[in-house]
């Protein structure tokens, strides 16, 4: 359970827990339309959230960094659907 280990590791962080929650809607979106392996879910949320560096210091920034973590998941998305198949 590699996304469960994740959650552990990034529990007390605001910026990355935002970015694993819009990491995951993008990934569980691409799974169920077939673009990527169930198994590619977990490399996403990884790959996003290590992207992250700052803390928010108000909810602007918070909406600011949940809409680039979903463009920098998408963009994860994108390679991994292009190599994977």
């Amino acid at each position: 359970y590699p996304s469960f280990f994740l959650v552990k590791k990034i529990y007390r962080s605001y910026a990355k827990r935002t970015a694993y929650n819009a990491a995951d809607e993008e990934a569980v979106e691409a799974f169920l339309r077939g673009k990527i392996k169930f198994i590619h879910i977990s490399r996403i949320l990884e790959e996003v959230v290590e992207s992250v560096r700052d803390e928010p210091r108000d909810l602007k920034d918070l909406k600011e960094m949940h809409e680039e973590s979903k463009k920098i998941a998408r963009k994860v998305i994108d390679c991994l659907s292009f190599t994977s198949y």
